[in-house]
């Protein structure tokens, strides 16, 4: 688990609001209100026009930036389930990131949230499957803490099992890795086993 840049919570916002409002601000001086029924033809008219002169940079603009649209939609639904794993166990879990005011509120209010370890921020391709140290049953809160792997120098990165190992491995005088804690909350739920390993 390669080592990681700590930046704190990465908001994202819609690309379609960020393009409406871009579009608003540019063509909104630009309106105006008709007063006759002429002027309400011609300005049908110009409407339609103008549509078509928003639609297609809009659309030009939504192709550019689709991949950061679907990026930010993988944490939700189905598209944000990944495989975890927790005692050995691989499982798929549905992961979605809860907002940094909600995070703080949490962090700060709710000290049965777990830990889920992982190589990544968890809005990243992970370079290991993650490790839970919760299912439903077993002291389970839907809440988890993102906690980062950072691997010492000297030691070969490597894939986890169980939080226990993940503690293991941080303990002692000389220590495989090190945590670092984030300020980001995942409101998860295991949603199934997951695929047989090998």
């Amino acid at each position: 688990m390669r080592e990681a840049a700590i930046g704190g919570h990465h908001a994202v916002r819609c690309n379609t609001e960020i393009v409406r409002e871009y579009a608003q601000k540019l063509y909104e001086p630009h309106l105006h209100f008709p007063t006759t029924t002429i002027e309400e033809g011609n300005m049908n008219i110009r409407r339609k026009s103008a549509r078509a002169f928003i639609s297609i940079p809009l659309a030009l603009l939504l192709s550019i930036l689709g991949t950061g649209v679907a990026h930010a939609a993988s944490m939700n639904g189905a598209a944000g389930q990944m495989p975890a794993f927790y005692d050995g166990t691989q499982f798929t879990v549905n992961m979605k990131e809860m907002p940094l005011n909600a995070s703080a509120a949490l962090i700060a209010h709710n000290p049965s949230i777990n830990m889920i370890f992982a190589s990544n921020d968890l809005d990243e391709e992970q370079d290991f499957i993650p490790v839970i140290d919760a299912i439903q049953g077993d002291g389970f809160n839907p809440l988890w803490q993102q906690v980062l792997i950072v691997f010492n120098a000297g030691f070969t990165p490597h894939q986890f099992t169980s939080d226990e190992a993940v503690l293991a491995a941080a303990a002692g005088a000389h220590p495989e890795i090190h945590l670092v804690v984030t300020d980001e909350v995942y409101r998860c739920s295991v949603v199934g086993p997951g695929p047989k390993r090998p």
